[in-house]
C-alpha cells in the first residue's frame, strides 16, 4: 500500500481522486487478505491511519486535522458518509464466510480435516476450540461477531450463496438517512464538485471563521467582498459575488426566487428539487457546480492573488453543466431547453 501510494503523491490529485483510489485500489489489497485471515487490530488501525493520510494530505508521514471523522466516512451516503469499507467490520463478515463454508462445503479437504480434528459430529456455531492455533480459534469464533448485532445464526447459514458484502450491511446495522442524501446520491456531477459540495453541507470546509476558531491569525475578511467575515453561510449565499452569480443562474434555469442563506438554500432544495425530473437533477448538478467554483475562486484570490468577474465565473458553470449533463440522453435533451445565457 504504502509503495502505491509513493507513486501517487507525485501527481496532483485531488480529495475525490484520492478517495477513488483509497475505495478502489487499496481496498482491493488489503481485502485479498482480510478474506483469508483473521486481521489483528494494530494492522487494521495501521491501514486506518494510512488511508485516512493519504486522503487528507496526499501522503502517509504528514499529519493534518481531519475535515470529517473516519467513522463516518465509512457510513452510506445516504446516511451521510462516503461509503468507504470498514476494514474492521469487513474482515468479520470474510471470517464468517469461512463458517458458512465449513457448514455447507464439506466435500472440501481442509473441511473435512477440521470435521475430523475439531468438531467430532458438533454443529458448526456451537464449537469451542481451546487447543487450536489461533488462526483456527479466530475463525471458529467469528458467530460471536452475529450476536453481538443481533443477527440469527441460522439466517445466514442457511443462504443459498455467501455474500459478504450483504453480511457486511447485516453488521454495520442501519443508520438513519439524512434529509440531503439526494444532493451527493444520484447526481450527473463531476466527483470533485460532489465531494466539495459534501464538505459544505457538513460545514467542514476550510473558512477563515473555522481557522480563526483554531488559533491561526489569519485576516477575517471574506476573499470575495471583503465586507464580512468568511463563514459557510456567508460564502453560500450572502457574498455578494455569490448571491449575484447564483440569482442569475437560478434565472437561467427558470426558477423565480430569493437566495437564501446556505442552511436555508440546503433546505429548499430538499423540499423542491429531491425528485426524479429531470430539472430536480439538473438543479442539483448546478448547485454542486455552483458551490465547488465559487470554492475555487476564493482559494485562488486567496493564494494565487488572481479574479474572474461574476459573468466570466457564470459562463463556465453554464459550460460545465451542458458538459456534464450530456453525458446523460434526457438530461442532455433537458438541457436543450437552456441552451443560452444572457
Amino acid at each position: 500500500m504504502l509503495g502505491r501510494i509513493k507513486q501517487w503523491t507525485a501527481k496532483f490529485l485531488s480529495y475525490a481522486g484520492r478517495l477513488q483510489l483509497i475505495k478502489s485500489v487499496l481496498f482491493a489489497i488489503q481485502s485479498f487478505w482480510s478474506q483469508i485471515f483473521p486481521l489483528p487490530k494494530k494492522i487494521i488501525r495501521g491501514i486506518d491511519t494510512i488511508c485516512k493520510r493519504f486522503l487528507w494530505t496526499g501522503e502517509t508521514k504528514n499529519k493534518a486535522k481531519a475535515l470529517v471523522v473516519w467513522k463516518q466516512l465509512c457510513w452510506p451516503k445516504s446516511a451521510g458518509g462516503l461509503n468507504i469499507t470498514d476494514i474492521l467490520i469487513w474482515n468479520r463478515a470474510a471470517l464468517i464466510k469461512h463458517i458458512w463454508n465449513i457448514d455447507k462445503k464439506k466435500d472440501r479437504v481442509w473441511i473435512q480435516w477440521i470435521y475430523t480434528y475439531y468438531f467430532k459430529q458438533q454443529v458448526v456455531w456451537n464449537v469451542k476450540v481451546k487447543q487450536a492455533v489461533w488462526l483456527t480459534q479466530k475463525i471458529l469464533c467469528a458467530t460471536k461477531y452475529l450476536n453481538e448485532a443481533s443477527i440469527g445464526i441460522k439466517e445466514v447459514m442457511n443462504m443459498q450463496e455467501y455474500s459478504i458484502r450483504l453480511v457486511y450491511d447485516k453488521l454495520r446495522g442501519e443508520l438513519p438517512k439524512v434529509e440531503w442524501k439526494r444532493l451527493v446520491c444520484n447526481n450527473i456531477r463531476n466527483p470533485k464538485w460532489i465531494f466539495n459540495l459534501y464538505l459544505a453541507i457538513l460545514g467542514r470546509l476550510y473558512m477563515r471563521d473555522i481557522l480563526l476558531g483554531w488559533g491561526i491569525a489569519i485576516c477575517s475578511d471574506c476573499s470575495l467582498c471583503g465586507r464580512a467575515t468568511e463563514s459557510h453561510d456567508h460564502l453560500f449565499f450572502k457574498c455578494n459575488y455569490s448571491t449575484v452569480i447564483w440569482r442569475k443562474l437560478l434565472q437561467w434555469l427558470g426558477i423565480t426566487r430569493d437566495v437564501h442563506g446556505w442552511n436555508d438554500e440546503i433546505q429548499w432544495t430538499v423540499r423542491h428539487a429531491a425528485g426524479k425530473k429531470q430539472i430536480y437533477v439538473i438543479y442539483r448538478m448546478l448547485l454542486a457546480c455552483v458551490v465547488y467554483y465559487i470554492w475555487q475562486e476564493r482559494n485562488w484570490r486567496t493564494f494565487r492573488g488572481t479574479q474572474r468577474s461574476c459573468e466570466e465565473l457564470i459562463r463556465m458553470i453554464v459550460q460545465e453543466v451542458h458538459c456534464r449533463g450530456n453525458l446523460n440522453f434526457k438530461v442532455a435533451r433537458k438541457l436543450q431547453e437552456f441552451n443560452f445565457y444572457r
